[in-house]
């Protein structure tokens, strides 16, 4: 046999324990997952990195899950999570602080009743549905439940069709469903845009920068208000750009009006997105938690990971980033003197109407355009944009 002289030996003896974890399959008709713990040490060289999951790729033909956990900082956050991809698991990490026991004895319990494994959705014919998240529907244990958020085409009744595998036999569940335009709920865009965007961020971090990436996770970061320290950096270097470029104009800014009366901001932005490319170290792993929160976030705080942490004060006023409301699918913006709204960066047609605050024009607005109000009542400075009409509230 030859011998790899190349190869690190955690390589080695990684890809060898691995390989004997996923050979042993029990029968008995239960899921069987592999639970992966490392502290680190040794590291994996870079260069092994895609060789170790060919490995586990090629003795994985059964689709065993491998949970992973992580312990400490010194660890390659990008190997592990690229495992939990691969084998549609997820990834936990434990800092030194915490107690491992604890972390281990929740995931048991968890995952110690599984209910169904190896789900698919079917919506039948005349509904397209599209980016779908999680991306891969996981397994579903006894106690827990599975929030699915995606884009659809097309409308009427349908019959979702709900299958997987109870033990070792096929179990299928059918719903009626009705897919009618969405109706009123304006809370659900911004978690499926929380979703999307985590599940990009981790294709940057674990793939590569891809410029169309960046730019869609920018326009649905800043259209949606999915503020983090990494989307805040894109959208401020997106507004930076394009003011140079006068693609937009200078009050049409969102958070680059806020970068621009704080340096400081801008300074942290920079520095935890600089995070996302690390393998190591603690802001890596900050980094793959809060992508990790992102990809399953069912609440709008779920939305923004790392919101704390961008935490300053300036003119008596805490924290502007997080003063960002969603009204109408979209977000607005309050950019320390006035309100802006997210869609004016797109807006082609450039009719401006300005309208004194409680002036004459601004009840008539109101008596004829009652949904205006709900921008309205955010203040008396504003711009937003309205039926195709930009509005600027002014005192």
């Amino acid at each position: 046999m030859r011998r790899d002289t190349n190869a690190h030996p955690c390589a080695r003896l990684l890809a060898l324990a691995l390989g004997l974890a996923l050979a042993h399959k029990p029968g008995g008709g239960r899921p069987y997952m592999v639970i992966f713990l490392t502290d680190g040490k040794p590291t994996i060289g870079e260069t092994h990195e895609e060789g170790l999951l060919a490995k586990i790729k090629k003795s994985n033909a059964g689709g065993t899950r491998i949970f992973t956990f992580g312990i400490g900082n010194e660890i390659n956050t990008h190997l592990l999570d690229k495992i939990t991809h691969m084998t549609r698991a997820y990834r936990t990490y434990i800092s030194p602080r915490e107690d491992i026991e604890i972390k281990i004895s929740d995931f048991y319990t968890k995952v110690q009743s599984p209910v169904l494994t190896g789900l698919k959705l079917d919506f039948g014919p005349g509904i397209r549905v599209f980016k779908t998240y999680p991306r891969e529907l996981p397994d579903l244990f006894k106690g827990s439940a599975i929030t699915l958020f995606g884009r659809y085409r097309g409308s009427g009744k349908v019959k979702v069709k709900l299958s997987g595998l109870m033990g070792d036999k096929e179990k299928v569940l059918q719903f009626d469903g009705e897919f009618n335009g969405g109706g009123d709920n304006d809370f659900i865009p911004p978690l499926w845009a929380s979703r999307r965007i985590g599940y990009l961020l981790d294709q940057v971090r674990l793939q590569g920068k891809e410029k169309e990436l960046v730019e869609e996770i920018t326009d649905l970061a800043r259209t949606y208000g999915i503020i983090t320290p990494y989307t805040s950096y894109l959208i401020v270097e997106d507004e930076t750009t394009n003011v140079r470029g006068r693609m937009i104009s200078p009050k049409d800014q969102t958070l680059g009006r806020v970068a621009l009366r704080d340096k400081e901001f801008k300074r942290k932005v920079r520095e935890e997105y600089a995070n996302v490319k690390k393998k190591s170290g603690s802001g890596s792993v900050q980094a793959s938690k809060d992508l990790q929160q992102m990809n399953v976030a069912e609440n709008v705080a779920q939305t923004r990971p790392g919101k704390a942490r961008m935490k300053y004060v300036q003119e008596g006023e805490d924290n502007k980033t997080q003063q960002v409301k969603n009204i109408q699918g979209r977000a607005i913006y309050w950019t320390g003197k006035s309100w802006v709204d997210s869609r004016l960066q797109s807006q082609k047609d450039q009719n401006v109407k300005r309208i004194q605050f409680a002036g004459k024009e601004y009840f008539q607005l109101l008596e004829q355009e009652p949904q205006a109000a709900q921008f309205l009542a955010l203040g008396k400075n504003l711009r937003f944009v309205y039926k195709n009409v930009i509005y600027e509230i002014y005192e």
